[in-house]
């Protein structure tokens, strides 16, 4: 079995590109699935078996009958259909709601949804660069990003190269990585989150897995010269693939779902103020998923939660209460993992790029009732589990690295 396939086994996410189908009797981690080619020739994913010797029948997004079957690595349900029927059925008795606490029907005129004219920059003057000089971080897969705002550098920590997990510690000064070397820093791992902490001016990175030692709940800060792992009496699970973003109205990193590496999606939503994790219990709430795209829209204070496997949903955290603020109807961007979502605060939108097995070109915004999509040359081609944050200063989304993307630092902005 090679690398990468490993790499899937043990983090529950991987790349349908590092993957071949796996056909019956190889070994394999019971409650697993591997990205596989079907009789009918449709891509789609197959569970292994209890006895961990065997993979169940290769099922394709458009036979899925529920959400219980996993599919995070194959190629996600363009068509819409069984995408849509995921969402009614879970989502049932969830209403559309324009932001009052109490759901209703899905309202373009309540007061905190924006307008894509309401930033000082067109969502249309976005533009696509690239910088390839050396020196260049290694490419890797599923890297820990954030924009540390007190020291104005996007930090990028970790990832998988395609062979190996990898720990080390990069910064990005807006023209240039700088390689660090910090005395304290984490093992080796991938696909989990990191968010600058304002509030306390730290880099806070939770989650993910490796092949040595499987998935993480350890909680580590970087403060701008050193890591630092954080002693906690309450934390979330071990889990990777993990959706977070920092709530910057109520000075908290908001944390959910993510992947067990039993297998296990998980709906939980968790909130971190520096000294403790806080599980919130909460109803309704997003159904359990792994790999959703999540960012914190600073001008109605709002995190906003965008799909994740299987669905093609919008939800919403304001402290206290997820809304479901839509679902697929043709007009909103299909259902998508491991793609990109930051809040561009001179757009004044959160913006979503790419996803796994998804060759999107689009640039999806979304300003708090509506989703707008813009076609944008130029760009890295497929996004798949890069490192990505938006880098305020200079009005820019950094990212780098991912399955399939192109070389070099790649930059969204004006």
């Amino acid at each position: 079995m090679n690398t990468a396939v490993r790499l899937f086994l043990v983090s529950a996410v991987l790349l349908v590109s590092f993957l071949g189908c796996s056909g019956s009797n190889n070994a394999c981690v019971p409650g697993q699935s591997v990205s596989c080619t079907s009789q009918s020739g449709c891509s789609g994913a197959q569970v292994c078996a209890a006895d961990g010797l065997s993979f169940a029948e290769c099922v394709c997004p458009a036979q899925d009958a529920g959400f219980n079957t996993v599919i995070d690595a194959g190629p996600q349900n363009d068509a819409g259909s069984a995408t849509d029927a995921a969402v009614a059925t879970e989502d049932a008795g969830h209403s559309l709601d324009a932001g009052a606490v109490d759901g209703g029907q899905r309202d373009a005129g309540q007061t905190d949804a924006g307008t894509f004219d309401a930033g000082p920059r067109p969502l249309e003057e976005l533009r696509w660069s690239n910088i390839n000089s050396p020196p260049l971080p290694i490419a890797r897969l599923g890297p820990f990003a954030a924009y540390d705002a007190a020291r104005d550098r996007t930090l990028m920590f970790g990832g998988f190269t395609g062979s190996v997990w990898i720990n080390d510690t990069w910064k990005w000064n807006g023209s240039s990585w700088e390689s660090q070397s910090p005395s304290v820093t984490p093992t080796d791992r991938a696909q989990g989150a990191a968010v600058f902490d304002e509030a306390r001016g730290v880099v806070v990175m939770f989650g993910g897995a490796s092949g040595a030692s499987g998935s993480f709940n350890e909680t580590w800060e970087f403060d701008g010269g050193n890591w630092a792992l954080r002693t906690l009496n309450t934390s979330p699970s071990a889990r990777g693939v993990v959706a977070m973003a920092y709530d910057s109205w109520r000075s908290k990193v908001v944390l959910f779902g993510g992947f067990t590496q039993g297998g296990v999606r998980l709906d939980d939503t968790w909130e971190y103020d520096g000294t403790t994790w806080t599980q919130r219990f909460v109803d309704p709430k997003p159904s359990a998923r792994s790999g959703a795209q999540m960012a914190f829209d600073k001008r109605r204070g709002k995190t906003v939660l965008f799909s994740g496997a299987n669905y093609a949903d919008t939800w919403e955290w304001d402290g206290n209460t997820w809304a479901l603020r839509s679902i697929d109807g043709g007009t909103d961007p299909v259902a998508r993992t491991g793609g990109v979502m930051i809040y561009d605060s001179a757009v004044q939108a959160s913006l979503l790029l790419g996803g796994c097995s998804l060759p999107d070109p689009k640039i999806w915004a979304w300003n708090g009732s509506e989703w707008r999509s813009l076609a944008l040359d130029g760009g890295p081609g497929p996004i798949c589990q890069p490192g990505y944050a938006y880098d305020a200063h200079r009005g820019q989304t950094v990212i780098y690295g991912g399955e399939a993307a192109s070389a070099g630092t790649w930059l969204l902005g004006p």
